[in-house]
């Protein structure tokens, strides 16, 4: 994989008040802003800084979490050239490279995302594994 960094550059979280029995709806957002070239002390390799926004609204207008940042991407310098030509062009990246970077985004943005709802007592917005009296577990994970 050549993603080789990654960093927060802006984190809020805000809470308002949630009125009782009110079913609280989660929209999230993520959106590449650009990308950068970056210079790498890498032989025969260069680098692109991708630039990113993920956002969770809780609906109706109970709290946010707004996260900025950035994923360092390497790659031969044939393949940054393509994906700098394709971006400058349409704004667009491959599907696969796509792909690659917004799941690595919503993994890290998703967990930071998870301890900020806790710290200011927003639900958490992805629903989480519960153990359940009298049911086995059919669950099996291989990692």
């Amino acid at each position: 994989m050549p993603i080789i960094g990654f960093d927060f550059n802006k984190i809020q979280a805000e809470r308002k008040e949630i009125k009782k029995n009110t079913k609280l709806e989660v929209h999230n957002r993520i959106n590449l802003t650009s990308i950068e070239e970056e210079k790498l002390p890498i032989p025969n390799q260069r680098g692109l800084r991708f630039l990113f926004k993920f956002s969770l609204e809780y609906a109706p207008n109970a709290g946010s979490i707004y996260l900025e940042g950035n994923v360092l991407y390497t790659e031969d310098n044939k393949k940054v050239e393509e994906i700098l030509k394709e971006w400058k062009k349409t704004k667009k990246v491959a599907p696969e490279l796509m792909a690659q970077l917004i799941n690595f985004i919503m993994l890290k943005s998703n967990i930071k995302s998870i301890i900020l709802s806790q710290d200011i007592n927003l639900p958490v917005h992805i629903p989480m594994p519960k153990v359940e009296p009298g049911k086995q577990n059919t669950n099996n994970y291989i990692g």
